[in-house]
């Protein structure tokens, strides 16, 4: 097992796990660090080979081809491509949107280059000519708006991220970790679009969810507290900052209420700073630390714990 050191202000990150890595390189290419997510991704990848994981070295190098693209280094991108086609030839189980996904990335990347017979070819191979490949690719919402995303096409990305969060709250299923990432997504594009009410709609019908949730037993209190992070950012944005620090404290509650550690609050600032919500991480720092001076009994969220 590798153990990565990440030091980044204002907090210190450990990364020990293939997972771990992925995320991190996700979360550098979502905010266009692109050097940062290369470095990741080749940690990554020495994981994936310590473990002799041919499935997880696919999907790692499937990724950096991705990131490479986005840099628009197209050599370097089909090289890793490639070399993901290759492991995942060698992989005993793989998910087959991650083989769909390297041949079309593939593709995309011979048509960058100008090397159209290599795309003919490989739609010939034996491998491509499989009824899995040949079928149409149809990536998940998610997946889609999470790429147009990290290329800062919001424009297109919205549509996907809405389908998707839409996708899971007709399925019951608002309490997987998807749907935040949903949720911190739209934020940011309807943040930055400055569509204020759109935003709040948002954070209503995921609260609401929750709250229904909870009646029937059902803990998902972290995910509340969040929202009202998001909440609070949103009304500071407005110059409503007496509102603001109301709804972050309600938030802040909840996190008391359950005795979670203060550094859990801390690693929850420091993935705002790292997802390019800086401005709001400080605001909310600001916010706890005046609870942390005066410590008074924060007032209740008006979640039941």
């Amino acid at each position: 097992m590798l153990l990565i050191f990440c030091c980044n202000a204002p907090a210190l990150a450990f990364f020990t796990t293939w997972a771990e890595m992925m995320n991190a390189a996700k979360i550098a290419h979502a905010n266009r660090d692109f050097e940062s997510a290369k470095k990741f991704l080749l940690l990554a990848i020495k994981e994936a080979e310590i473990d002799k994981e041919d499935g997880e070295q696919a999907q790692t190098y499937l990724w950096l081809g991705r990131v490479y693209e986005s840099g628009s280094e197209w050599v370097p991108a089909e090289q890793s491509l490639r070399k993901g086609i290759e492991h995942s030839k060698l992989a005993k189980a793989l998910d087959p949107e991650i083989l769909i996904g390297l041949h079309h990335e593939l593709e995309h990347c011979l048509h960058k280059l100008g090397r159209h017979e290599e795309i003919n070819h490989l739609r010939a191979s034996d491998l491509a000519a499989a009824t899995l490949i040949r079928r149409p690719f149809n990536p998940h919402p998610l997946m889609r708006g999470r790429e147009l995303f990290a290329d800062k096409n919001y424009k297109r990305a919205e549509p996907f991220l809405r389908k998707a969060l839409e996708d899971y709250r007709a399925a019951n299923d608002t309490e997987v970790p998807q749907v935040m990432l949903c949720v911190d997504m739209l934020y940011q594009i309807y943040r930055d679009g400055r569509e204020f009410e759109k935003c709040e709609d948002l954070i209503a019908v995921v609260m609401s969810d929750l709250k229904k949730r909870r009646d029937f037993g059902s803990n998902y209190s972290l995910k509340a507290a969040n929202l009202y992070f998001y909440r609070s950012s949103l009304l500071e944005l407005q110059g409503k900052s007496t509102e603001a620090e109301t709804v972050a404290n309600s938030g802040f509650s909840i996190y008391k209420n359950l005795k979670t550690s203060p550094e859990v609050i801390e690693a929850t600032f420091f993935r705002w700073d790292l997802t390019g919500k800086v401005k709001e991480a400080s605001r909310l720092r600001e916010y706890y630390e005046k609870i942390a001076e005066r410590k008074p009994v924060v007032q209740k969220s008006g979640w039941t714990e």
